[in-house]
């Protein structure tokens, strides 16, 4: 038993010691994969500090490479900002060295003004005083003559009184030797009788009107001997005048030909001469008014006496012919009988007389015939205003039967029962053309237009009789017949909700004409299907009339004004001005009735951003819209698309000028920017849509040379052939010259240099052509458009002063001819716009009453 026990006891114990080992075996793997565990995080820790590391290096070396490109960004863009001003500098210097020229020039503009009024004003004293020095002349010649007068007065009173004196005692003598005759023939004459005495009162009286002829006559000759004096004087002045102007303009013209070149001697010598023929002219003018007013006061002053003594001779003559009445009834005497003397005139021929007087009265104030006459007239104008309205009416019925028959016969692919239909109205317009003929539409005539109001006799109706009624077909319950057929404009697109119709459309169908660049609706912009017929007229021509909106002035400075530029002048006051003062600013018509012009430059140079839209409910009124998001001044602007698109522009003087493009939606009135940019900023450069979804950009600072298209669609910018010569400040239009549609560009500033140049585009072969030069050279973007089919060019900046002036290119001539008309202020970097004329009709009743 000891033994089993010894022996279970060794095996546990052996089992124990088993246990023990493999205890410590499981131990020890433990530790072991523990240990390996542990090595195993380590070598991760370690794995991951290196990708740590690693992407820290990469960090840093980006970090590096990053802050490397930023450092040659900031380089980049201090050299470039460095060249920019560096060019604004060079810029700066050349504004203020054409300033200083520009102030030099005035100042010596000024001095020549006020010398030549320095010179004007001693010549105004030197003939003054040689006016003076004549007068005192004449004065001390009146006083010397006068003495002379009064000396020859006195010697002559001398002479009378002694001839009297000698008179007075020969009539003494003659007297009485008279008295002594008379006493020796007293007897003769009493044995004569009355007979002699009658006769002698008869000589008597005869040589009394002989004594009053002579005096008369011998008053006329006087009279005529003072006038011919008084001609005399006239013409020797007249002759001293010339002969003083001529000495004096010889005297001054050596001294004036040593300070003045050739030419300012030249240009002085004409402004003097025609200043001294003017002068000579108005005083020649002065003197003949003064010598006709003297004459004419004169002859009033003779009718005047003629006609006193034609008075006195008639109240003479009625006095004589009274007193020998008299004389006669005192002579006769009449037997007075108690009678009544009979009237000369019955009841009637009284009655007759006052009738007539009152038929005098009434023919002068207010006659009867008159209003006869009155009634006879108005009845004939309203019966021809009746027949011209039954002659126009009947005419657009002729005119509408003749517009549609084409169209509806030109219909494509249009089915059986749609041909039957057009086929039926085309019979239906000439049935309704036939019967207008003889049937009157007037509501005030029911009769043919041979029938005049004027006849009394009743209304035949034969006529009648012979015209078969019509009878039109029951339209209001076929639809296939209200349809409306649709043609498409050429120059233009109509859209019916949406959809451009190929055909035809359903009645009470929507419809919007969207008219390509350059043109404009006829009449408005939408229509709708109404009885077979659009109620609108939807048709695209071009613009017969040019906007001119602010710009600047020497004399008036920064302006607000608006001028309309029609084909027949400048029509003022049709528009209103802008609610501020603004130049170097963006204007564009925007479809037919409304105007948007935004942005430009204030009083003191400073760029804007806010924006105006000219509407039309009736007349034009300016409101308020929505700011760019981009203040600028001297950029472009184009309609395309249905979209305002501004391009680049000037932010300020020390802003610099950028390549942004923002875009308006007419739709919604807001701006928006959808991520375009140019080429490369500029300003003062011009664009135009060319109506396929494409923009027309040419020249400004920053790309003299350049003539780029821009398609919207694509966010792509085509280079075309460049400019020569280069140029800014000038104005473009899309045109049609000589029967190609392109670019028109016109004047420009060419490195300081002014342009009259003209060059044109053709976007069919994108070839530049030269056109005749303009009259006078222009820059400061003067306007350009199409005014009566013909390529017209307002405004503008000659170097020298800014411009007024209109002209316009004919074709036939290929020449530019300046207009009659001018502007109403003049101004440089004003815009302009193409606008319909139908929108002002003020400016039409002007051009029709002139």
């Amino acid at each position: 038993m000891k033994k089993v026990e010894e022996e279970r006891l060794r095996r546990l114990k052996e089992e124990e010691e088993s246990l023990r080992t493999i205890k410590e075996e499981q131990d020890r793997l433990k530790r072991i994969k523990e240990e390996e565990a542990r090595f195993k995080r380590i070598e991760q820790d370690r794995l991951k500090r290196i990708k740590e590391e690693e992407e820290r290096l990469k960090r840093i070396k980006e970090e590096q490479e990053r802050l490397k490109r930023t450092k040659e960004e900031e380089d980049r863009q201090r050299k470039v900002k460095e060249e920019e001003d560096r060019l604004r500098r060079i810029k700066e210097e050349e504004e203020r060295q054409r300033r200083v020229k520009e102030e030099e020039y005035r100042l010596k503009r000024i001095k020549e003004e006020e010398e030549n009024q320095r010179k004007i004003k001693e010549e105004e004293l030197l003939r003054r005083k040689d006016q003076e020095r004549l007068l005192r002349r004449r004065k001390e010649q009146g006083r010397q003559q006068q003495r002379r007068r009064k000396e020859q007065a006195e010697e002559l009173r001398r002479q009378k009184e002694q001839e009297l004196e000698q008179e007075i005692r020969r009539k003494e003598q003659e007297e009485a030797l008279k008295k002594q005759k008379e006493l020796e023939e007293e007897l003769e004459r009493q044995k004569k009788g009355t007979r002699r005495g009658t006769q002698e009162a008869k000589r008597v009286g005869r040589s009394k009107k002989e004594r009053k002829k002579g005096g008369r006559k011998t008053r006329q000759e006087e009279e005529i001997r003072r006038r011919k004096n008084q001609e005399l004087r006239r013409r020797t002045e007249i002759e001293l005048q010339k002969r003083r102007h001529e000495q004096e303009r010889i005297r001054k013209e050596p001294d004036e030909d040593l300070k003045l070149s050739k030419e300012e001697h030249e240009r002085e010598k004409i402004i003097r001469e025609h200043e001294r023929r003017k002068k000579f002219d108005r005083k020649r003018l002065t003197n003949l008014e003064k010598e006709r007013q003297r004459y004419v006061d004169q002859q009033q002053q003779l009718l005047k006496k003629e006609r006193r003594q034609f008075e006195v001779n008639r109240r003479r003559k009625l006095r004589r012919e009274r007193y020998k009445g008299i004389k006669a009834e005192r002579r006769i005497q009449i037997e007075p009988t108690n009678e009544p003397v009979p009237s000369t005139r019955s009841k009637e021929s009284t009655q007759a007389s006052i009738g007539r007087k009152r038929i005098v009265v009434i023919d002068r104030d207010e006659p009867i015939g008159t209003r006869q006459n009155v009634q006879n007239i108005d009845s004939r104008r309203r019966f021809y205003l009746n027949e011209g309205n039954t002659a126009i009416r009947r005419k657009k019925v002729n005119l509408e039967g003749e517009r549609l028959a084409p169209k509806i016969i030109k219909s494509v692919e249009m089915s059986t029962s749609v041909k039957s239909t057009v086929r039926e109205e085309v019979r239906q317009v000439k049935e309704i053309r036939h019967v207008s003929k003889v049937i009157t539409i007037s509501p005030h005539h029911s009769i043919s237009h041979s029938h005049s109001e004027k006849s009394n006799e009743p209304i035949p109706k034969q006529p009648m009789k012979e015209v078969t009624p019509v009878k039109l077909p029951n339209t209001e319950n076929d639809e296939t017949r209200r349809e409306c057929v649709i043609t498409q404009p050429s120059n233009g697109n109509i859209t019916c909700n949406g959809i451009t119709p190929l055909d035809t459309i359903p009645p009470n169908e929507q419809c919007t004409l969207t008219c390509a660049s350059g043109f404009v609706s006829l009449e408005k912009d939408e229509a709708k299907c109404y009885h077979g017929r659009l109620t609108q007229q939807l048709e695209c021509v071009k613009p017969d009339a040019l906007l001119v909106i602010g710009g600047r002035s020497d004399t008036y400075g920064v302006l607000s004004s608006v001028e309309l530029i029609t084909a027949q002048g400048v029509c003022r006051g049709a528009v209103p001005p802008l609610p501020q003062m603004r130049w170097k600013l963006i204007v564009i018509a925007i479809g037919r009735d409304s105007v948007l012009a935004c942005g430009g430059a204030g009083q003191y140079g400073d760029s804007k951003g806010d924006c105006w839209l000219m509407e039309f409910n009736p007349s034009p009124k300016w409101k308020e819209t929505q700011s760019m998001k981009l203040p600028r001044d001297s950029a472009a602007v184009a309609y395309e698309s249905n979209k305002v698109y501004v391009l680049g522009g000037s932010l300020g003087k020390l802003n610099g000028y950028t390549d942004v493009i923002d875009v308006y939606d007419p739709q919604t009135e807001k701006w928006g920017n959808k991520g375009f940019h140019m080429t490369s900023p500029r300003h003062s450069h011009c664009a135009v849509g060319l109506g396929n979804g494409s923009i027309f950009v040419t020249g400004g600072y920053g790309g003299l040379s350049l003539a780029e298209r821009f398609d919207i669609a694509d966010n792509k910018w085509t280079a075309l052939p460049e400019l020569n010569p280069v140029r800014a400040q000038h104005g473009c239009a899309l045109v049609d010259l000589h029967g190609e549609q392109g670019v028109i560009i016109v004047g420009g500033d060419s490195g300081g240099t002014r342009l009259g140049d003209v060059r044109f585009l053709s976007l069919k072969t994108s070839v530049w052509s030269k056109v005749a030069e303009l009259n006078t050279a222009r820059w400061g973007r003067p306007g350009v458009g199409v005014v009566g089919g013909r390529i017209t060019v307002s405004a503008g900046w000659s170097g020298f002063r800014d411009l007024d002036t209109v002209e316009y290119y004919n074709e036939k001539t290929s020449a530019w001819r300046l207009t009659a008309s001018r502007l109403q202020t003049e101004r440089r970097w004003p815009y302009s716009t193409p606008i319909s004329l139908s929108l002002f009709p003020k400016c039409i009743q002007k051009r029709s009453s002139g």
